[in-house]
């Protein structure tokens, strides 16, 4: 994620890698609309979410059965570049 700067252009950007392998790349995002240390990136979040809200959407095998499913993440990487205003 690249945030916006100046804070009033559409010009951040996002990437999402998966094995190595860019899957997403999102350009030009207005993520902010204001200058200052409260608008740059402060925590990262990191969820995950499978389904919507019935059990209809539950992982079930061929029969109908409701399976267990479990997801691995590893080589997380967060970057960060001290922020500096363009000239």
């Amino acid at each position: 994620m690249r945030l916006n700067d100046p804070p009033n252009e559409a010009n951040g950007s996002a990437q999402v890698y998966v094995d190595g392998e860019l899957v997403a790349h999102h350009r030009n995002i207005q993520y902010r609309g204001a200058e200052g240390e409260e608008t740059l990136i402060q925590e990262l979040m990191f969820s995950t979410f499978h389904g919507g809200h019935s059990p209809s959407w539950a992982p079930q095998d061929d029969e109908g059965g409701y399976l267990t499913v479990h997801a691995y993440f590893d080589n997380i990487a967060v970057y960060t570049v001290k922020h500096t205003r363009r000239q």
